[in-house]
This record gives C-alpha cells, sequence and structure tokens, in this order.
C-alpha cells in the first residue's frame, strides 16, 4: 500500500486523467475547452515558487506570450483542470510543443493547502531580453482572473506588469 502524506493528493500514474495547470488565456473554459473538451473540475490553485513572465514575442498577436518560471518565493495563481490524457497530446499541438512550449511537471497546492502533481506549460526558448505583454493581454488575462475569482492581491500584480508600447 502507497502511503500518502495527508496534504497531499495522490494521483495514479496510470489514471486516464491528467491535472493540467492555466493561468493564462486557458483560465477561459470556453476557450480551453476548444481542444479539451474533458476539462472539469476547475480548481484554483497557486504554483509555489515560480512566476508569470512573458518572455517570447508572438508577432501574429503583437504581445508577449505569458509562460511561467522558476523564481522561489514567488508563486503563480491559476486553475487546475482534472482532463483526459489523450486530450492533453491536441492540447501539446495547439501550443506547438515542443517548439514553442513544452510541458513541465510540477506540484500546485490549492487553497486548502493541499499539494498535487500535475503538467504545466513554459515557453521553450525565451527571447533575450524577455518580452512583455501588450495591454490587451494582460486585460484578457486580469478579466479571466477576476471571474475565475484569483486572489485580489495576484490580480494586483497582474495589474503591475510593463506593457507593450502601442
Amino acid at each position: 500500500m502507497i502511503e500518502v502524506p495527508s496534504n497531499e493528493a495522490f494521483f495514479d500514474i496510470r489514471a486516464k486523467d491528467a491535472f493540467l495547470f492555466t493561468y493564462d488565456i486557458y483560465l477561459d473554459v470556453v476557450r480551453l475547452h476548444r481542444y479539451i473538451p474533458s476539462a472539469r473540475e476547475p480548481r484554483i490553485v497557486r504554483l509555489p515558487n515560480y512566476k508569470l513572465w512573458f518572455p517570447k514575442y508572438f508577432k501574429p498577436e503583437k504581445t508577449g506570450l505569458a509562460s511561467v518560471v522558476r523564481s522561489p518565493g514567488d508563486e503563480t495563481w491559476g486553475v487546475g483542470w482534472r482532463i483526459s490524457s489523450d486530450e492533453l497530446k491536441a492540447f501539446e499541438r495547439k501550443l506547438a510543443m515542443p517548439n514553442r512550449y513544452h510541458a513541465h511537471e510540477a506540484r500546485f497546492v490549492d487553497r486548502g493547502n493541499f499539494r498535487m502533481p500535475g503538467v504545466t506549460y513554459q515557453i521553450t526558448v525565451p527571447d533575450d531580453p524577455p518580452s512583455k505583454p501588450s495591454r490587451a493581454y494582460i486585460s484578457e488575462i486580469i478579466d479571466l482572473a477576476k471571474k475565475m475569482e484569483l486572489p485580489d492581491d495576484y490580480i494586483v500584480t497582474l495589474a503591475s506588469f510593463e506593457v507593450l508600447d502601442s
């Protein structure tokens, strides 16, 4: 029998479900369902010791793309979704993995301090120097964060990002 600490969720790695952490425009369930119709059981979670940044300029949208990067002491809030492992592959194609983004395994923490393993996505090759979000892109993320009821102090953090000049 596998022993699991009382504050850690256990998911059987042989299961057909995965846990996906979203932190950007995929906070929007309608957009996420285009690629992952099985996304369900949304849960407000944070990714400790990571910060949100915008390391890659995406010319078609004229914005820096969101990603997370390890940063001790910081945290990124978002939504965790239970998804079908099979549909995760379709989402990876949408994100052009591994060329633009790559899957990243991490442990997420919910508001009850339960830790759970899952996957998120990170920019594969950041620009040097990193980009910034457009005003429209960060505004959309802020609106979605409010809609999903992410913590107010995190929404303030989102609003503090320097944006690209129009």
